[in-house]
């Protein structure tokens, strides 16, 4: 009975943490470039029930028998990111890019060099191009210095302004992208098992990228996730008015 208790607590702590993963999805749905996390939760290593046997009149009885597996509590088992493609939108705005295929922007933050896929950019008082924090947006010779918004990028990241090349942009890819992490502000963070690679994306000017999530799924997946919990919820409550009973009612007799 105990060990029901636990069991259903962990389901509820699980679903809880499934449940902020989702509204977190929802709350980007209409974040330029966001990738979805999907969560993974798994079980505990299963742990056998043996029967005990044997004994005087019951020799052919063995002595101990494994009945089956039995797992306690069900945990987290990682975020998992998912990079598929998002829908691309015009805006005719010289200053925002979407990327077609695999790949990311690199901005420079005060805390040193991260990845995106939001390429709403724009041209700050000093003729830098920026990102909406106001972090660099880096080119392969460094940040990107215009003298107007009136410039032209090609497909492969190639910046000209008045058909003189100003810089190309500073455009990467991962063979692994699942070891990016997260940090905000639609950043990603390389890892020590994060491998680069070559880029073989496309540079889309005058488009963005929408998010890749669809909000009817999310909310599909929340309900689901609200009817678990409710259902660990009730267990928890049934099995604690079960133990009410035993130490205090069957104990009297």
């Amino acid at each position: 009975m105990i060990r029901g208790l636990y069991t259903a607590a962990s389901g509820m702590i699980t679903q809880s943490k499934r449940m902020d993963v989702i509204s977190n999805n929802i709350a980007n749905s209409n974040t330029t470039g966001f990738k979805k996390d999907l969560f993974v939760s798994t079980v505990s290593p299963n742990v056998p029930i043996v029967s005990r046997g044997g004994g005087k009149g019951y020799k052919d009885v063995p002595r101990f028998n494994t009945v089956g597996p039995l797992n306690y509590i069900t945990h987290v088992d990682e975020i998992h990111t998912v990079f598929t493609q998002g829908s691309l939108e015009e805006t005719q705005r010289t200053t925002d890019f979407a990327i077609r295929g695999q790949g990311f922007f690199v901005v420079n933050t005060p805390e040193g060099l991260r990845y995106t896929r939001d390429g709403a950019f724009v041209v700050d008082g000093n003729g830098f191009l920026v990102d909406t924090k106001g972090n660099y947006v880096m080119g392969e010779n460094g940040p990107i210095q215009l003298a107007s918004d009136d410039f032209t990028v090609t497909s492969g990241g190639f910046v000209y302004q008045n058909d003189i090349l100003v810089d190309r942009l500073n455009l990467v890819d991962f063979e692994n992208p699942d070891s990016l992490r997260k940090i905000g502000d639609n950043l990603y963070i390389a890892t020590d098992q994060s491998v680069a690679a070559a880029f073989q994306g496309e540079v889309i000017q005058g488009y963005l990228e929408t998010s890749n999530v669809s909000a009817l799924s999310e909310i599909v997946d929340m309900i689901t996730a609200t009817r678990a919990y409710e259902s660990n919820q009730r267990v928890v409550s049934m099995l604690d008015n079960t133990l009410d009973k035993a130490v205090n009612d069957i104990a009297r007799f």
